[in-house]
């Protein structure tokens, strides 16, 4: 740090410039008063009262002010070890008489204290006047004279000298001076003068110096007492008032300032000075003088001083001055007072710290020793932690003493470091007191069978015991356990309570266990020893033995602040408290408590105690044990000078730090052969979780130094090593090789410790191709004793050589990438993915792949069809797709196969169990994998139970005009079956059409019509109820009548029977009426619909259906249809007589009255008269036109005079008929009545209607 960045702070009052405005109107008015002449200054000590009073002086710019300042320093602790003092120590019974001779002494002791600081006060008051203005006092200090003082001392004596000589050599020199007119009397006058000069000169210095002072004359008994000079009990400042009075007047002041006066708890020197003040300003007043003047003193105290109100009294006016600091806010003035430092403290411990600073003068030193200290000691090259340095600088500010003494490794924060070795061997003996009763316990739980306290319980219930109502299924230890959670509830047992006799009794759980199992002490230990669950207990106890041991070590390692922090409260106040030092009962106490507890003052405090110097250990040395033993983290690659050395310096317990990984470090341990300390450190990083230090050390070591650093560990503790494996698995590609190669390379005895390392070497196969070739055969042995199966041989980037050596020790995982790879690196050539097996198969330089292959045929086939992502086809020969079909493989496996399979089956009968493989025949039939010959087809028929399309397909695919009389007529069940089948190609139905012979009895409802047609043509439809019903439900009515017609009468009536059997449509039996049915079952099936029957269905020309259909009554329909179509007609006077004799002509529509039917109605004999006229009447309700009515009424002998009402005739209505119609022809307006004989006569109309 440069020196200008270095803010050092004097200890002195400072000048500020200003003070607070009250301070300020305070002394103004003090000082404008003339009547206070006494002013204090009071504040606790550091509360800034001198720089209150300087920032004043300077504000005022106050002159010729005279400052006392006397304090007494002695140090609260210097009494905190009197033997080391040089206070003698007694025994009990002198220690009485010692303390009376003390206390004689105490009086003359505090007088001349007291004469003491009375005499120093006038010392500083006459150092601050000039001599020359105090010419009476009789005080007055030695100083240097000048030339001119010297030359005042001098002449006075030359005078003399030659005064006496100039008497004493008058007669010789006389003659000479004669020659001047310098007679004898002139040269006695000269040397008078040059005697008195002297004389009266060195008189007054006598005077000046030595006045005589006479206080009394006795002469001849008679005393006269001019002075009285006995002091008795005055001190110097009684004795001298009036001479302090002269100084004081004479020095030109009018203020005099005393500071720490108060220091000595001594208020009769304040007395005194209030008393001096008064009798100064008394003197004063009575001076004659023109400026009258005021000489005011000031004191600087702290308020404590006076025990009561007296104060006021004392001073004339007080200033209370507020600290500018205390220990609630010295945080922001230490902060800031440290900031210019290069080692900046945390601002947390010096928040923490800055509680016990309370004063300025103490914060602003601390600041100065801490920018010294931190400069001269080696901070930044021994990495020292400035928070440290803090509280070590704190320390020796508020307990110097203490850090003299620790300084020397003496003193009470020495013995706390010292003596915590008492409280490490109580917690190191109580946690093996545990560790042996968990040793204990565990070894009695091994000890035993049972899995818990229930199943020892139930061994010791007598075979005589037995339950009631419960069931035998369930244990006693059930049973145990069950009734331990309601121990309240009872149950019945039967017990022998003699050789022959049993009894029944109710029991709850404590009831029954007291009487029958835990009827002795030593059951009852047992017992009590026995957890519920064994096991997991046993898990417990494991894991905190675990916790112990690694307690145990870590406490070794424990600092002051580590194991005060696992001490219980009252132990931690033991600690500090059992001690007969003084120093415990300081104020300031707990700030070693605190600094100690925080670990801020540690075991390494030499590090900060003075300079550094290199010796055996260098800087780095130096810096990584402090780190270690500070328990900071440490620069894992901190270049250690002399690792050796340090490696000697630690104890066993230091390598179990959690800091204590460094490169050279370790380097040292593993080429020196330290198993212990390796194990150790190794240790530590595993408990420490600090393995990601771990692996970028060993990233960079040598493959010599890693194969040594494995052999050690490995034989010392495998488990160490397989977690650093596991640690540098994903840290580093290099360490994790580096392991790995010399774990596979080293020389074994045993290799179940070889062993563990499996699952790493395994999926690590690129370490085959790192292996040295000297090491490869060592390798090759380990890994083949070991069984290891890498991975994935892909990722080795060997040697087809070491591939070699691979596939033979078949030291790979079955999977098709390495098989695939060890295929093409041993044929050197590219497999196919789809001939790979055929490859292996079919090579003897695979012989152990081969042999390989087979003892894990289902397993690698399965990953074979799984890995075959791109849908590879395969094209492993038939032997290959014959050996996967009969295998054990999965159903679904052996599916995706053949859907890929691209290799034809020759032979099926090779196929073991062709019946239960029959989904997967059927799935290469459909690829068209299966040879087409009869044998093949033969075995697959006798097989199935039903074929299936892809069946009909593959046959389809495969038949033609040159073998299909080879393949159907050799299995004529499949023509017969393929005639019936909806799903056969057309092809495929004429070849087996023509070698069938079988008629169908149960038609395929799916079958189409052409199909159908061709089966009836070539006789091979039998008519049963199915064939009948499909053929219905498909509405192949026209196949169905062609099929009831192809048959004889006999199988006709047969038919018919079941077709009335079937539901049928009307359009199936008029198709069927219409066709060649005999006239019996004709009327059958009119019998069906006769109801509904359709005359319009019908064929006109099946007279005997129609003329059954009409004897069975028409309806108004076929009525209607048979008028409208009356000219086609055959049965038209069967017709006419059924309208007459049922009165049906009224159901005629008048559009369907055509003019033939009419005439033939009118003109037949055998219709009766009264039918006639209701055509009549019709035709007049429909409004036909004369001619049609003449006609009509011509055509009828009873009516035929009618037609003359429109010859202008009135006929007479002279019957019945007439009647009728006459009233017709009234009633639609045709006609009237005459008045004569109520004749008829034709009603005249504008205009006739016309008729439709």
């Amino acid at each position: 740090m440069d020196k200008e960045n270095n803010k050092f702070y004097s200890l002195t009052p400072e000048k500020l410039n200003e003070n607070k405005k009250i301070y300020t109107e305070a002394l103004d008015f003090a000082f404008a008063n003339n009547d206070i002449k006494n002013i204090a200054i009071t504040g606790i000590y550091g509360a800034g009262k001198s720089t209150v009073w300087k920032t004043y002086e300077k504000e005022r710019d106050l002159k010729n002010i005279i400052t006392v300042s006397l304090g007494k320093y002695e140090d609260d602790y210097s009494v905190d070890n009197k033997e080391q003092n040089g206070e003698p120590k007694f025994e009990n019974n002198i220690k009485d008489n010692y303390d009376e001779i003390t206390n004689t002494l105490n009086s003359n002791t505090e007088k001349n204290e007291n004469n003491r600081i009375e005499r120093q006060i006038i010392n500083q008051i006459l150092s601050q006047v000039k001599s020359k203005n105090i010419p009476l006092s009789k005080y007055g200090f030695k100083k240097n004279k000048d030339v001119k003082s010297i030359w005042k001392n001098i002449l006075p004596i030359i005078s003399f000298l030659l005064s006496i000589g100039i008497w004493t050599t008058k007669d010789v020199i006389s003659p000479f001076l004669n020659s001047y007119s310098i007679g004898i009397g002139k040269i006695a006058i000269i040397s008078t003068i040059l005697f008195l000069y002297p004389s009266l000169y060195w008189a007054y210095k006598f005077f000046e110096s030595n006045r005589l002072h006479l206080s009394k004359i006795n002469v001849k008994g008679a005393e006269a007492k001019l002075n009285d000079l006995t002091h008795g009990d005055e001190t110097i400042l009684e004795r001298d008032m009036k001479e302090i009075v002269y100084l004081l007047d004479c020095s030109g002041t009018e203020i005099v300032v005393f500071e720490d006066l108060d220091r000595y708890d001594n208020i009769e020197i304040f007395t005194k000075l209030r008393e001096l003040n008064f009798l100064l300003n008394s003197f004063l007043s009575t001076q004659d003088r023109k400026i009258k003047k005021k000489i005011r003193f000031v004191y600087m105290l702290r308020d404590g001083l006076f025990l009561s109100k007296n104060r006021t009294k004392f001073f004339d006016f007080i200033v209370p001055v507020v600290p500018v600091i205390d220990s609630k806010n010295s945080e922001n003035k230490l902060n800031e007072a440290v900031k210019t430092a290069t080692n900046v403290p945390d601002k947390k411990v010096i928040a923490k710290i800055s509680l016990y600073i309370d004063d300025m003068r103490l914060l602003k030193n601390i600041v100065n020793e801490y920018l010294v200290y931190e400069n001269i000691i080696a901070i930044h090259e021994l990495k020292l932690d400035a928070n440290k340095l803090l509280a070590l600088i704190v320390l020796k500010n508020i307990f110097p003493r203490e850090f003299d003494l620790l300084q020397e490794d003496k003193g009470y924060i020495h013995s706390v470091f010292k003596n915590s070795e008492y409280y490490k061997t109580e917690a190191r003996n109580a946690l093996k007191e545990r560790l042996e009763e968990v040793s204990d316990e565990l070894a009695f739980l091994n000890s035993r069978d049972e899995n818990s306290k229930f199943e020892a319980m139930a061994a010791l219930i007598s075979p005589n015991i037995r339950r009631y109502e419960y069931d035998n299924n369930t244990s006693w230890a059930e049973f145990l356990k069950e009734k331990s959670l309601n121990p309240n509830s009872s149950f019945r047992i039967n017990y022998l309570y003699s050789a022959s006799n049993s009894n029944w009794d109710d029991f709850n759980y404590e009831t029954f266990v007291d009487k029958f199992i835990l009827t002795t002490q030593e059951r009852k230990d047992l017992v009590e020893h026995l957890p519920e669950n064994r096991q997991s207990r046993i898990d417990e106890l494991l894991k905190e033995k675990k916790t112990i041991e690694k307690k145990k070590r870590e406490l070794s390692l424990y600092s002051v602040k580590d194991l005060l922090k696992i001490l219980k409260a009252s132990e931690v106040n033991k600690v500090f408290a059992e001690t007969e030092e003084a120093i415990t009962q300081n104020h300031y106490f707990p700030l070693i408590r605190f600094l100690i507890m925080q670990g801020l003052i540690d075991e390494t405090y030499w590090h900060y105690k003075g300079c550094f110097y290199q010796g055996s250990l260098g800087k780095n040395d130096t810096i990584f044990i402090k780190n270690l033993l500070e328990s900071k983290a440490q620069d894992v690659f901190l270049d250690l000078e002399n690792p050796m050395e340090v490696k000697n310096r630690l104890d066993a317990e230091d390598f179990h730090r959690f800091n204590i990984l460094n490169k050279k470090l370790l380097e040292a341990c593993i080429l020196s052969s330290s198993e212990d300390e390796l194990i150790a450190t190794i240790t530590s990083a595993s408990e420490n979780d600090n393995y990601d230090l771990l692996i970028p050390i060993l990233d960079v070591y040598e493959y010599e130094i890693i194969k040594k650093f494995t052999s050690i560990v490995i034989n010392n503790n495998e488990q160490r090593l397989l977690e650093v494996m596991e640690e540098s698995m994903n840290k580093s590609f290099v360490t994790f090789s580096n392991l790995l190669i010399s774990i596979y390379t080293h020389t074994y005895t045993n290799i179940d410790g070889l062993k563990l390392f499996s699952a790493y070497i395994e999926r690590n196969e690129n370490v085959i191709s790192l292996i040295s070739d000297r090491e490869f055969n060592r390798f090759i042995k380990n890994i083949s004793l070991t069984e290891i199966k890498f991975h994935d041989i892909t990722e080795s980037e060997a040697s087809a050589e070491r591939i070699k050596e691979i596939e033979r020790i078949q030291a790979y995982r079955l999977t098709v990438k390495n098989i695939r790879y060890i295929t093409e690196n041993i044929l050197c050539r590219k497999s196919d993915y789809g001939n790979l097996l055929s490859d292996i198969f079919t090579s003897n330089s695979l012989a152990s792949t081969k042999e390989y292959l087979e003892s894990n045929f289902i397993e690698f086939i399965g990953q074979y069809i799984d890995e075959n992502t791109m849908n590879e086809p395969y094209r492993n020969n038939e032997d290959i797709i014959i050996k996967i079909i009969n295998s054990n493989l999965s159903d679904e496996y052996k599916l995706k196969y053949i859907k890929r399979n691209e290799v034809v089956i020759s032979d099926i009968s090779k196929i073991e169990e062709l019946k239960e493989n029959l989904y997967l025949i059927g799935t290469l039939i459909a690829k068209n994998k299966i040879l087409f010959n009869i044998n093949n087809i033969n075995n697959y028929w006798c097989s199935i139970d039903e074929y299936d399309e892809e069946f009909v397909e593959y046959v389809d695919k495969n038949i033609n005009d040159d073998n299909f009389k080879g393949i159907l007529e050799g299995n004529i069940a499949i023509s017969n079956t393929f005639i019936n089948s909806s799903i056969v190609s057309d092809k495929v139905f004429e070849y087996a059409l023509q070698c069938a012979n079988k008629p169908i009895t149960k038609i395929d409802e799916n079958i189409n019509r052409e199909k159908v047609i061709k089966l009836i043509n070539k006789d091979l439809v039998s008519i049963t109820n199915e064939n009948l019903n499909a053929l219905l439900n498909n509405k192949f009515y026209d196949e169905t009548v062609m099929l009831v017609n192809t048959k004889s009468d006999e199988q006709q009536d047969e038919a018919i029977t079941m077709i009335l059997g079937l539901t049928i449509t009307p359009e199936l039996i008029y198709k069927l009426i219409n066709s060649n049915l005999s006239e019996e079952n004709a009327k059958k099936l009119v019998n069906e619909i006769i109801d509904d029957v359709l005359i319009e269905k019908i064929d006109f020309d099946k007279l005997s259906v129609i003329e059954y259909v009409i004897d069975q009554g028409l309806s108004d329909i076929n009525i209607n249809y048979i008028c409208k179509n009356f000219k086609v007609f055959k049965l038209k006077d069967k017709f006419i007589e059924y309208l007459d004799i049922n009165s049906k002509f009224r159901a005629i529509k008048v559009e369907n009255l055509n003019p033939e039917f009419v005439r033939l109605t009118l003109s037949n004999p055998n219709v009766s008269v009264n039918s006639k006229i209701e055509i009549a009447i019709i035709k007049i309700e429909n409004k036909a036109n004369k001619d049609e009515l003449v006609k009509v009424f011509s055509s009828i002998d009873d009516i035929a005079e009618l037609a003359d009402v429109w010859n202008n005739k009135n006929p007479s209505l002279d019957n019945v008929y007439k009647e009728q119609i006459g009233e017709a022809l009234i009633k639609f307006g045709y006609a009237t009545r005459t008045s004569y004989r109520g004749r008829l006569k034709i009603k005249e109309r504008k205009k006739e209607r016309k008729v439709y």
